[in-house]
Parts: C-alpha cells; structure tokens; sequence
C-alpha cells in the first residue's frame, strides 16, 4: 500500500513515478496533492516516467448487482471521473481501511480492476471536513481503472459535472445497505434514537428527492435544517430489516450501526433465498 503522506519530496522522490506506474492518473494526483496538473506532469517527466496512452479504455460486463452496489457508493463518499470523455473510473475514500479493501474486493468481483491499490493519507482534513476530529487520521483512497461501462453512470450522476441523486434511482437493499455504510449513523439524539444520512453534498431538490424516495418504501424520513436526512425510531426496525445484517467482512468496524437496543428495537432481518434454502434442506 503506497503512503503519499511519506512522500515529503515529490519532485525528485520518484514517489510520484511509482503511484502513476501503479496506476494512478494525473488528475487523481492532483487530487491528493494539492498540485497543479501541469506541475505534477513536468515532475513526472523529470522522473522519467512512460506516459499511458490517454486514449486506452478497457470494458467490462457490468450485472444490475454491481450498478446497484455502485449506485450505493455513490449516495456517499463514492465518485465518478472521466479523463477522456470516452469512459469513467469509480473513485472512493473512506476513514475505515477495512472498508476501502471491502469495496476493493467487490469491485474486483464485479470485474473492476483496481488502478493501482489502497492509497493512504495522513494528516489531512479535506477529505472529511464534516468530521472535527478527522485532523491527522489517514484517509484510505481506492479507484478502479477507466471502463467504457462506467461512463453512462458518470453522465447519468453527473449531467452538469455535479452530483446529483437521479430521478431513476431506486432504492433497493443493497443501495440503502451501501449509503448506510459508507453515510449513515445511528444516533441518540434528543429526540431519541434515529438514523441519520449525510447528504450536505447534494442540492436541497435532491435531497427532497431521496426523502420522498425513502418514503415511498414506506420509511418516516424528514430533511433537517443541516440538509441531512433523517430517519425515525419509528422505521429504524424496518430500515434495517430491508437492508439486513452487517457483512461480516466489516462488522468489527462498522457493526456499531446496527447495535439497536434489542428488548425495545428487536432485529427481525429478512432471511436470505439461500438461507431459506439451507433451512428446507436440513428439514
């Protein structure tokens, strides 16, 4: 795993040659760095590097699974990017190492190949400024290399190169399951326990839309005037039943977002067709 935040000599470290031979594009390093793309490809060039060919894309079969699990990620800390404007690469950052390899590892099941591997950065606050005590904790970063496939997500989350929350999205288990991971708490608050979803970084429109869609299910969510949503202790029970168990893979590090209080919220998850299955073959 490369560490940027060890990197204290850009220019002449060979630092950036190895992330960029990794796989790693300019724009991302921009990214990280904080330096101009121009700056970062006159270094690159001091360091001898063998420049990709801008032009390469490669392709992949994406399942409705995999749109869905991408679709998730991007109601949270996921983000699309197109370099060419002829495919996409799907890019997230997260405070939690073992959830940035558990996205790693699904995406690579989908057949998304990683652009290098888990990058880290340490001591900086810009990529959780909602988070005041998120000063000097690494952030792990992962993204995909650029697939044809991923750029009619890109156009479809991005139409005016910002996020929004597309009016065709449905929120399915494994949609709700990913948001509630990577932006979603469970909080005890004044008014008892709810959940809460960051959404500060959609506009006030699509934040009504992903309300009103929340509530279609049939789940009790408001917007609150810090433009998060939340969802009430009535529809926790339920919330959590439609997007099931924690996957084990994370629960040591995550599994505290399903912690309910059992003699007042008892968990009655769904059973799984293969669970089922299981039961009737034991029977």
């Amino acid at each position: 795993m490369a560490n940027l935040g060890a990197c204290y000599n850009l220019q002449n470290s060979g630092c950036l040659r190895e992330l960029y031979e990794g796989g790693m594009t300019v724009e991302r390093l921009t990214k990280l760095t904080g330096r101009s793309y121009g700056t970062l490809h006159y270094w690159l060039r001091k360091q001898g590097t063998a420049f990709r060919d801008p032009w390469k894309s490669n392709s992949v079969e994406l399942s409705s699974e995999a749109v869905e699990f991408i679709d998730g990620e991007l109601l949270g800390d996921g983000s699309l990017f197109s370099h060419s404007g002829r495919s996409a690469s799907f890019s997230h950052t997260s405070m939690h190492y073992p959830y940035s390899h558990f996205v790693m590892e699904i995406l690579s099941g989908y057949g998304l190949e990683l652009s290098g591997g888990i990058y880290e950065r340490s001591g900086d606050r810009s990529f959780f400024p909602r988070y005041p005590d998120s000063k000097g904790h690494p952030a792990y970063s992962i993204q995909t290399r650029s697939y044809l496939e991923l750029l009619p997500l890109r156009r479809r989350w991005y139409p005016n190169e910002k996020k929004i929350a597309p009016a065709d999205l449905t929120l399915t288990p494994l949609i709700c399951r990913q948001w509630y991971l990577g932006d979603g708490h469970l909080y005890r608050g004044r008014g008892g326990l709810h959940i809460s979803l960051c959404t500060q970084g959609f506009a006030d429109r699509h934040i009504t839309r992903l309300v009103n869609k929340l509530n279609e299910i049939g789940f009790c969510a408001t917007m609150q005037s810090n433009r998060t949503i939340r969802i009430w202790k009535r529809s926790i029970v339920g919330f959590i039943d439609f997007i099931g168990p924690c996957p084990p893979e994370i629960e040591g590090v995550l599994g505290y977002k399903w912690a309910l209080p059992e003699d007042r919220y008892p968990r009655t998850f769904r059973k799984t067709p293969m669970e089922i299955a299981i039961e009737a073959g034991g029977e």
